[in-house]
């Protein structure tokens, strides 16, 4: 096996870590299997990323470079480019280093030997380093080089969920699998089911749209032809659980995102977007919709009623949030705690952030947020080959807003590390490259577009 292959987080591990889940959460089907069926996932994915991260720590050093230049002396351009990259990384990796162990120091202390909402600290302590950091920090080692075999494993993934989704309709339709007007399983919430169903649409309109950028990219017309039959299979598949989820967070963050999307690749073909787009809503509207109200499956009115002052709500947790973060001196600058009393956490990673760890762990958690917006904004604006991955951040970012945890939401974190590793070395590779290109007749990598 190539050294380079175990330094690496391969495409298939990639999707089967980020999107796995989806497929285990299908097949619970008792409330009391949920932990039999996802714990062994779990562990899996601990494996996974331990033996990536011993490998790299120890094949580092040693492994093949995929761009190899030698670089005069006296260049003061490839000098100024080295500084500067090498600037913006530590700046980026400082940062998140640093809140994370804020957060992992007030975390620990906070949860150990606390009577918490979720149970014992050890379901809080598992779920921040073994599920969310620790898998996490291999997202940053992604293959830069390969953005296509990527995204086709993503997309045949999600497209193979729907798929699978589908073919439960039977047993999703039971009513103990239907809950306050909506799809609600044991193991695949129904935030998870809008969320899996908006990550499907994203990437399938993405491929669509990429047509032309994928086949130059290296992607065979065979390899297309069937990423493009299964892209239009899941989507109608994949909007009728994103509806049948009921869950504004997930539809929210699936309609910005693709308005996202549209802005930056169809801008040379606004007559056939006009139209898809068109055509995609009249779906919607005149059939799925009609469809999933004829089983009476969910209750749509509950996708717009927003009078939730209600004990527990989500505005109940985050004036809650407030309250107990300007209570006193202490709260304001340290942090009140992981959780509100009672309640559990505020379900809105900023707000939370300030909860935990006061007024300066907040504002460097917020500008770490908003630096990996401006990433994800830079990918899909310069790098459209790894676009899909700064969208991918955009929407479980969003999602985080309203639904998340700063020690469970493992999405969140998984492309957070994606974005800023891509970023880094995309920017130095890239200005390599152009630089080689113009002054040596050598045979590079494609440039990334």
């Amino acid at each position: 096996m190539k050294v380079k292959s175990l330094t690496y987080l391969n495409p298939y591990l990639f999707s089967f870590i980020l999107f796995g889940y989806g497929y285990v959460g299908l097949l619970v089907t008792d409330s009391s299997q949920s932990q039999q069926l996802t714990i062994p996932y779990r562990l899996s994915v601990l494996c996974i990323a331990s033996t990536i991260l011993l490998a790299r720590s120890v094949f580092a050093s040693k492994e093949s470079k995929l761009v190899k230049i030698k670089i005069e002396k006296d260049s003061k351009m490839a000098s100024r480019l080295n500084n500067t990259s090498a600037l913006n990384k530590k700046f980026s990796k400082i940062l998140i280093l640093i809140f994370i162990a804020i957060y992992s120091i007030k975390f620990f202390f906070d949860v150990y030997g606390s009577s918490l909402f979720y149970g014992s600290y050890v379901y809080y302590l598992s779920f921040w380093f073994l599920i969310c950091l620790l898998p996490g920090t291999t997202f940053s080692l992604i293959d830069w080089s390969k953005p296509w075999i990527y995204l086709l494993s993503s997309q045949v993934t999600l497209a193979g969920l729907s798929l699978l989704m589908l073919s439960r309709i039977s047993t999703l339709q039971n009513s103990s699998f239907i809950a306050h007007g909506r799809f609600a399983g044991a193991a695949l919430n129904p935030i998870l089911l809008g969320a899996f169903s908006g990550l499907s649409i994203l990437i399938s309109v993405y491929a669509l749209l990429s047509s032309k950028l994928l086949l130059r990219s290296g992607v065979k017309k065979k390899q297309y032809r069937f990423v493009s039959v299964s892209c239009i299979l899941s989507l109608p598949i994949s909007s009728y659980f994103l509806i049948a989820s009921a869950s504004r967070g997930p539809m929210l963050s699936t309609l910005l995102c693709l308005a996202i999307l549209l802005l930056c690749y169809a801008n040379k073909r606004p007559l056939y977007t006009i139209i898809s787009s068109a055509l995609g809503l009249f779906l919607v509207l005149e059939i799925i919709l009609p469809f999933i109200q004829a089983k009476g499956l969910i209750s749509l009115e509950r996708l717009w009623y927003f009078n939730e002052n209600y004990e527990g709500s989500r505005v109940d947790l985050l004036n809650r949030s407030v309250e107990l973060f300007l209570a006193n001196d202490y709260n304001f600058f340290v942090g009140y705690g992981v959780e509100i009393p009672n309640y559990g956490y505020p379900h809105n990673v900023i707000v939370e952030s300030f909860v935990s760890t006061g007024f300066f762990g907040g504002c460097l958690f917020t500008l770490i947020c908003i630096i990996t917006l401006a990433q994800s904004m830079r990918l899909l604006v310069y790098f459209k080959l790894w676009g899909w991955i700064g969208l991918l951040f955009i929407f479980n970012f969003l999602l985080a807003l309203i639904s998340g945890s700063l020690y469970g939401s493992y999405f969140f974190w998984y492309l957070l590390f994606a974005v800023n590793g891509l970023c880094t070395r995309l920017s130095v590779s890239n200005s390599l490259l152009h630089k080689m290109r113009d002054t040596q007749k050598v045979k590079l990598p494609p440039l990334q577009t």
